[in-house]
C-alpha cells in the first residue's frame, strides 16, 4: 500500500488523517514537482557562489588559500581570543580526508566542490567580516559582481533563507505548505542575479516553478 511505502508520519505533513487520500497524494506529487522545479536554480546558485567566492579568496589569500595548515585566515582573531570553535576549518579538514579516502589525493578544484553550501554561506557570518569582507580589496564586488552594494549581512540573510529550502528538498521534506515559498523562490532568483546576469538568465531559461506553483491542488 502506498501509504505504508511512503509512511504515515511523512504523509501527515500532507494532511493524512484530515484530508481525503486523493488530496494527500496530489499534494505529495505537487511537492515533488515543486522541488524538481527549484533544482536547476539551486544548483546554479551553489556552483556559482562557490566559484565566485573561491576567486575572491584567492585574490585575498593566494592560490593555495584552502591548502594551508595550522593558523590562517579561517581562524579569526575573535575565535582565537574567545576560544570559539571553528567548524569551517574542521569542514576543510574533513573534505580533504574524504577525498583522500575516495581518490588517494585531492586537488584545489575538487576541494572547492566538496565543501557544501552551508560552508560557503557561513563565511558571511559577522566574525569573518574583518578578515574577508572588510578588506581593502572589496571582495563583495568580486562575488556579487552585478550588485556590488550588497552587504555581507544582507548576503548571509538571503543565502541562509535559500539554504533552508535547499536542505528541505535534499531531505525529501515538505515545502508545499511553506507560506513564504514563493518569496523564497524570488529571493533565490534575486541572489542569482547578484552573482551575475548570465547565471540568472540560464536559471530563468530552465525555470518551471511559476507554472508548477499555479497547479496548487489545494
Amino acid at each position: 500500500m502506498l501509504i505504508n511505502l511512503l509512511s504515515q508520519p511523512r504523509l501527515k505533513a500532507y494532511g493524512l488523517g484530515k484530508s481525503p487520500e486523493s488530496l494527500v497524494f496530489a499534494r505529495y506529487k505537487w511537492n515533488l514537482a515543486l522541488s524538481q522545479a527549484l533544482y536547476p536554480s539551486l544548483s546554479l546558485l551553489e556552483v556559482g557562489l562557490r566559484n565566485q567566492m573561491d576567486a575572491a579568496l584567492t585574490q585575498l589569500y593566494g592560490l593555495h588559500w584552502l591548502e594551508k595548515e595550522g593558523t590562517y585566515w579561517i581562524r579569526t582573531p575573535r575565535m582565537i581570543n574567545q576560544g570559539f570553535p571553528n567548524p569551517e576549518q574542521d569542514a576543510v579538514l574533513k573534505a580533504k580526508q574524504k577525498l583522500l579516502r575516495e581518490n588517494g589525493q585531492w586537488s584545489h578544484p575538487k576541494l572547492v566542490a566538496e565543501l557544501n553550501f552551508g560552508f560557503w554561506i557561513s563565511l558571511f557570518k559577522s566574525h569573518y567580516h574583518p578578515v574577508i569582507w572588510q578588506r581593502k580589496e572589496k571582495p563583495m564586488r568580486t562575488v556579487f559582481q552585478d550588485n556590488p552594494k550588497l552587504s555581507p549581512k544582507q548576503a548571509y540573510a538571503q543565502l541562509d533563507r535559500v539554504r533552508v529550502i535547499r536542505n528541505r528538498i535534499a531531505h525529501q521534506e515538505a515545502i508545499w505548505n511553506r507560506q513564504t515559498l514563493y518569496d523564497d523562490y524570488q529571493t533565490l532568483l534575486g541572489i542569482l542575479g547578484d552573482l551575475g546576469a548570465p547565471l540568472k538568465s540560464m536559471a530563468v531559461e530552465l525555470d518551471t516553478f511559476p507554472k508548477i506553483w499555479a497547479v496548487n491542488p489545494g
